[in-house]
């Protein structure tokens, strides 16, 4: 599938799911566009209590005539709540009391931003301001998905045409479009990480030719990609701690662009490009403090885990099934607040093509250990040296670390993981079920790895269409009640 012919039914999908989903049907929404109302107002300083209640008051009203209570099934109080932080619901698992922006534990850039970009039109009323909120979410998955096309593009010319079907898996993704629905940073969250594997695919890649002489790690020739590797994991461990992944990710990236031939320039450009990181994360921390503190205390809290949630990341008779049962459901599609579902038949289908696409690579993995053993490698095209080797452990890193940084923050104390926190991974994650699926597939039959590839897209595309008109519209605009007990 090229661009061009997305582009109709991204268009029409966006449009429609916009219509008929209502305000404030996705996690901490309420909150997140209080935030950023609060800074297009200028109330967000010490001195502005009384113009920031009146937002939270004006944000409680408007749930209100979007019948919020009802869709979430904890029945309208009476009278109205005079802040957010008095809805129990909202401030689950919230450390300190009294104040909704605890929720959001000063991961405030996103908000920021997106009140500078209110504040012209700051007297708008509440339901302009959201929907133009949701207006700018579509246009960041608009920008993910052309930058996803343009990766897949790249990597078909790499590894066959059946990479290139990662686009569409992506693409058909219920889950992922729900970002462009939502009024919160996991849109702009998921165009930082495509904008990021999409400069590490230019910079290890090239024109685009898996061949040593076409990839562009001579020096980091490519400067605009090698800005973008150092800038955006700054910006993105300022937004949410689901961005974490790019820093990790861009290190890996510097070292994997590492060469016997290149070295003399390669390690002087990633010294310059290590300086500007902390330049930037200086420059950062000086500006927002508290953003900073925060990013500190959150990898602090990880790296304190260490190596000790290794030891239930997998076990399947502990909270690791629910966990990863219930973040792959996630990831395919969980919508109103993650409580409406679709089909368990489907919800299992899913989890067996994961499982089915983590034995394709393990087929890859050993394929290419023979390889080497026999010395076959160079012929094969991946060699530990090569681009398209390298692509593959980046990939393959990038997800797996994502995977138990969710675990080491959210597994370890209980709480269930979100599909969502995979899409700053959108792309790795989409480029290695397509290549997982295509070997699963030619390990079956000669040729029946785009076939399988196709039918899983095709499975996608259905559940998108069907899920859109079967399950979305009769829980949003059906039902009586909601599925949530009662306050």
């Amino acid at each position: 599938m090229t661009f061009k012919q997305a582009l109709p039914f991204l268009g029409a999908g966006l449009l429609l799911l916009n219509l008929i989903i209502p305000p404030f049907q996705n996690p901490d929404e309420p909150q997140h566009f209080a935030m950023a109302v609060i800074y297009a107002r200028g109330a967000a300083g010490e001195g502005a209590g009384m113009e920031r209640e009146a937002v939270e008051s004006g944000v409680l009203r408007m749930m209100d005539r979007a019948n919020w209570w009802r869709l979430v099934g904890i029945g309208q109080p009476q009278p109205l709540p005079a802040r957010l932080s008095d809805i129990e619901f909202l401030m689950k698992d919230v450390a300190g009391e009294g104040d909704f922006r605890n929720r959001l534990t000063n991961f405030l850039l996103w908000h920021r931003l997106a009140g500078a970009a209110m504040r012209p039109v700051a007297g708008w009323r509440l339901e302009k301001l959201y929907f133009l909120g949701r207006a700018a979410s579509a246009l960041f998955l608009f920008g993910s998905f052309f930058l996803l096309w343009k990766t897949f593009e790249m990597l078909g010319t790499v590894f066959g045409k059946g990479a290139r079907m990662g686009f569409s898996i992506a693409f058909f993704l219920p889950q992922f479009w729900l970002t462009g629905t939502s009024v919160s940073p996991d849109a702009f969250v998921a165009l930082l990480g495509a904008a990021f594997f999409y400069a590490a695919a230019v910079l290890l890649f090239g024109k685009g030719r898996g061949d040593e002489k076409s990839h562009g790690n001579k020096g980091l020739g490519n400067v605009w990609p090698a800005i973008l590797v150092v800038f955006l994991p700054v910006v993105g461990m300022l937004v949410d701690r689901s961005a974490f992944i790019m820093v990790p990710a861009a290190l890996a990236v510097a070292a994997l662009m590492i060469r016997r031939e290149n070295w003399q320039t390669a390690v002087p450009m990633m010294l310059i490009g290590a300086i500007g990181a902390v330049l930037a994360a200086y420059f950062m921390a000086l500006r927002y403090p508290f953003l900073a503190e925060q990013v500190y205390q959150s990898a602090k809290n990880v790296l304190s885990v260490g190596l000790k949630p290794l030891a239930g990341i997998l076990d399947i008779s502990g909270f690791a099934r629910p966990f990863w049962g219930f973040t792959a459901d996630g990831m395919l599609l969980k919508f109103g607040w993650l409580v409406f579902s679709v089909s368990k038949a489907v919800y299992w289908a899913w989890r067996i093509l994961l499982i089915a696409a983590g034995a394709g690579l393990a087929v890859r993995l050993l394929k290419w250990a023979k390889a080497r053993m026999n010395d076959e490698d160079r012929a094969g095209g991946e060699s530990g040296r090569s681009p398209r080797a390298r692509w593959m452990m980046l990939a393959a890193a990038s997800v797996a670390v994502q995977a138990l940084g969710m675990w080491a923050y959210y597994g370890t104390k209980g709480i269930l993981g979100q599909g969502r926190y995979f899409f700053p991974v959108i792309l790795p994650l989409a480029f290695l079920l397509a290549v997982g699926w295509h070997e699963l597939g030619e390990l079956m039959k000669r040729g029946a790895g785009r076939k399988l590839v196709a039918a899983v897209i095709a499975g996608e595309f259905l559940l998108f269409v069907f899920s859109i008109w079967i399950h979305i519209v009769p829980a949003f605009h059906l039902i009586l009640r909601g599925p949530h007990p009662g306050v």
